[in-house]
């Protein structure tokens, strides 16, 4: 009796690993990622063994996964492997969907497929100014040193533009100055936040919405009348928006006054953007799904392939030069930039940097990945170009902030590998088991850090440190 019922949960478990006979046509545009999404939300595959975030569809092709996917209500992505070392497995599929790259994990031994649908991601601007794009999540990021107005986000229906000029800080290498919004996607109207000077902090910035001047005070809200825009003007913490969010500008902690804009219809908000506000700078991040029909700028072009979002190809593709004057959304902004802030000097170089500012800075910045250490490095030389003797403030702050974040930030990363390894090896034994422990990996603290923290920006009583 007890062969003949072992036998008969064997033929059930191969019966349900065998994907449905339904004849599901691939899309004939599917996006690849080389990142590990298993933590977006689950869509448990037909024929799937185990629970919850552990259920897995086994011993499938590449191709039977996806066909899986597209056979499945909701389902929008895949996550597969191949590499099942320690599992019964010769390759293992997941299902997902809401796919936030942002949020993924680099990929290892499990890549992700977008099949359908459209993911939503981020991209940063900070420093002077340094990108990390839609598609380069952990670096490296794109810098540009030249003052003028740069596509972020060039589209049919939705156009993001960032204006680039120099700072006090920064006298020879262009920071974010400014951020324009405009296009179809949001019904015609035009959004603009400009460093109009001469007052440092948030009394030298202005906003407007359609060429009218909005959130003039601070703390305060505005909401459009047809509900396309919802904005906040406040004190926010950096870090809750993006892991460089307080770069250069933000400190080490506590909230800072900041923008943020929420653009969308009645179904849903499809833009986020937030703007750390920096002396006569900022760091600004940008929240959205890819845009339908496209998209391209030096934010890139969304495709999950970040070989080409580098400064070549983007130049290849017509969308690394400042626009035309034409063309600026900055036209919308009843205010104009400081003309010093867009006068065009000679850009520094790392070959110019001081020595003893440079030595300090590479021995500050070493252990950063993903482009950080550079980055890091050329922002401190930057910062002292033409200011004589070295400043001790930047290099004691980049001390504070790895000694505070990047040591905890590589060990829970290590920790979350290795606890995914160990819950990939067990899944075969128990779907629940697996289900809790990813439910414990994801719980995790993510710490964050920042290449190169500065002073605060000015207007420090209306500053919140209790973040």
């Amino acid at each position: 009796a007890a062969a003949a019922a072992a036998a008969a949960a064997t033929a059930a478990v191969a019966a349900a690993a065998e994907v449905p006979a339904v004849v599901v046509n691939t899309p004939e545009t599917i996006i690849h990622c080389h990142l590990d999404c298993l933590a977006a939300t689950i869509v448990e595959l037909p024929g799937s063994v185990g629970k919850g975030g552990g259920a897995s569809l086994n011993d499938v092709s590449l191709d039977s996964c996806r066909r899986a996917c597209i056979g499945t209500t909701g389902c929008e992505a895949i996550v597969f492997t191949n590499h099942t070392a320690g599992t019964p497995f010769k390759s293992m599929c997941f299902g997902r969907r809401d796919i936030h790259t942002s949020k993924c994990q680099p990929g290892g031994v499990r890549f992700t497929e977008v099949v359908a649908g459209l993911p939503r991601g981020k991209c940063a601007l900070f420093g002077d100014p340094h990108i990390i794009s839609f598609d380069r999540v952990y670096g490296p990021p794109l810098t540009i040193l030249s003052p003028g107005e740069y596509h972020l986000i060039k589209s049919p229906v939705l156009q993001v533009q960032g204006r680039f000029g120099y700072t006090r800080r920064f006298p020879t290498a262009a920071s974010t100055v400014g951020i324009a919004i405009g296009g179809a996607l949001i019904k015609g109207h035009t959004l603009a936040i400009v460093y109009v000077g001469p007052a440092q902090g948030i009394k030298g910035f202005k906003t407007f919405w359609d060429g009218r001047e909005i959130l003039q005070t601070y703390p305060s809200t505005f909401v459009s009348p047809d509900m396309v825009l919802s904005a906040k003007y406040d004190a926010m913490d950096p870090q809750q928006y993006h892991r460089e969010g307080r770069h250069t500008i933000g400190g080490t902690k506590g909230k800072l006054p900041s923008f943020l804009f929420e653009l969308g219809n009645a179904s849903r908000m499809f833009l986020s953007v937030y703007v750390l506000i920096g002396p006569d700078n900022v760091n600004a991040v940008l929240t959205t799904w890819k845009v339908p029909g496209g998209q391209d700028g030096l934010c890139g072009n969304f495709n999950c392939n970040q070989n080409d979002d580098d400064l070549d190809s983007l130049q290849q593709r017509g969308v690394a030069d400042p626009i035309p004057a034409g063309q600026s959304l900055f036209a919308h902004a009843a205010a104009a930039a400081p003309a010093w802030v867009m006068k065009r000097v000679a850009p520094p170089s790392l070959e110019e940097c001081d020595p003893s500012v440079r030595a300090e800075a590479v021995k500050r910045c070493r252990g950063l990945a993903d482009g950080g250490a550079e980055a890091c490095i050329f922002d401190a030389c930057a910062t002292h170009v033409g200011a004589g003797p070295p400043a001790t403030v930047p290099v004691r702050a980049i001390q504070m902030d790895f000694a505070m974040a990047r040591a905890p930030q590589i060990l829970a990363v290590r920790r979350r590998r290795a606890f995914a390894g160990t819950a990939l090896a067990i899944i075969s034994a128990c779907g629940i088991c697996v289900a809790v422990a990813m439910a414990a990996a994801r719980s995790r603290p993510q710490y964050r850090y920042s290449a190169l923290a500065g002073a605060p920006a000015e207007d420090g009583p209306l500053v919140d440190v209790e973040g």
